[in-house]
């Protein structure tokens, strides 16, 4: 039985929490506890491209590479993710759902970190600003044929699609996917208010990254973001970097979609959690710059982020109107109750123990991390 004592986010009191694989209690106590020590669930990303120098979107990821790119994840809070392929060709895509797959069943580390795949694309708008920094090349047509294709190549593990719904065939795609228990959500889209209406009809559930992905000029007020910020139906995922969203943008976001249907992610691609080793370099048509943002090569369009969690986290109770329980829950309980996932993302009796203890005066520091009760990582100079 392990034991940690440290601070509840929600009220600063101390607690000790008692856990194996799971939490069995959790208890008052009046030991004395630094002022910025708190204990938190673990974080649950879905969206992760890649992260500690390793790519998920590449035909030759190994297990070695999947180990590292966790276990540095570890480092920075992220206890479970869905790692994230993006637009590339079928024939691609199920070789990178394979590779992932293989490196799923090969690792235990790997198998308990990556719970699944977010599929992004390829059925994505084609015009440039709501394609993002997806290639142009392979954005097709929705197909079932080609999604059942790379679920199969994966082990089945894809949880989470995002798709264009203006797409042909993209509401039919949405009905059969959300009734077969897959998460729809819309992104990379140009689609009018008609259009959203019907893919939330259809099944559709979650915009994904919100106020990115969109046409460098849109109608100032009436526009397919502010229709999907509107729609109570659909939950949101946002990029707390303060570059994809500027901090006081995602502040009257997150007031608008409300605690409730809003959910932090990353978009990490390969320099997160390695950032000081990429600034300058250029790969794949992107380069890192001295300020953190990742842009296509000569232009300013960003191309997935550099953020962690736990910056996420501590961003998320700066900018915004968050309180620090609030952050931590749009990290952890929100975004594993979308997939599914009940018994993740809470600091509860009886609740897979993921926890984190964490330093938090401003930003935010990782100390230890445990997954379903295994410390995975402890910061050399953490005290207890």
């Amino acid at each position: 039985m392990q034991e940690v004592i440290a601070r509840r986010v929600e009220d600063d009191r101390p607690i000790r929490v008692q856990f194996d694989d799971r939490i069995r209690a959790i208890e008052p106590v009046t030991a004395d506890v630094l002022p910025d020590r708190y204990v938190c669930p673990g974080f649950v990303d879905l969206q992760v491209n890649g992260f500690g120098g390793v790519d998920f979107n590449t035909n030759t990821l190994s297990v070695a590479e999947a180990e590292t790119a966790v276990r540095t994840l570890h480092t920075y809070g992220a206890t479970r993710i869905l790692a994230t392929l993006i637009t590339a060709s079928a024939e691609d895509l199920r070789t990178r759902a394979g590779r992932l797959r293989e490196a799923i069943d090969a690792s235990p580390l790997v198998h308990d970190t990556i719970i699944g795949l977010h599929l992004e694309g390829p059925f994505i708008a084609t015009d440039d600003g709501p394609r993002g920094a997806h290639p142009l090349a392979h954005c097709q047509t929705p197909s079932r044929r080609v999604f059942d294709a790379i679920h199969e190549a994966s082990g089945r593990r894809i949880r989470l699609l995002t798709l264009a719904p203006e797409r042909p065939g993209a509401l039919d795609l949405i009905k059969a996917l959300t009734r077969d228990g897959f998460v729809v959500a819309l992104g990379h889209l140009h689609g009018d208010d008609a259009i959203i209406d019907a893919a939330v009809r259809a099944g559709a559930s979650l915009s994904t990254h919100l106020g990115n992905a969109t046409h460098e000029r849109l109608p100032r007020l009436a526009n397919y973001v502010q229709t999907q910020l509107a729609d109570d139906r659909l939950q949101a995922t946002f990029i707390a970097d303060g570059f994809h969203i500027p901090p006081k943008t995602l502040k009257n976001f997150i007031r608008a979609k409300g605690i409730e249907r809003s959910i932090l992610i990353t978009d990490a691609v390969v320099p997160a959690g390695a950032f000081e080793a990429f600034v300058g370099h250029k790969a794949n048509g992107a380069e890192v710059t001295a300020d953190g943002r990742i842009v296509l090569v000569g232009t300013q369009l960003l191309a997935g982020s550099t953020l962690t969690m736990s910056a996420g986290v501590a961003n998320l109770a700066r900018w915004t109107d968050c309180t620090r329980a609030d952050a931590v829950h749009l990290a952890t309980h929100r975004p594993a109750d979308l997939i599914g996932r009940h018994d993740l993302g809470r600091l509860e009796v009886g609740a897979v123990a993921d926890v984190l203890i964490v330093d938090w005066p401003d930003e935010m520091t990782v100390l230890e991390t445990y997954i379903a009760g295994m410390l995975c990582y402890r910061r050399e100079s953490a005290e207890r």
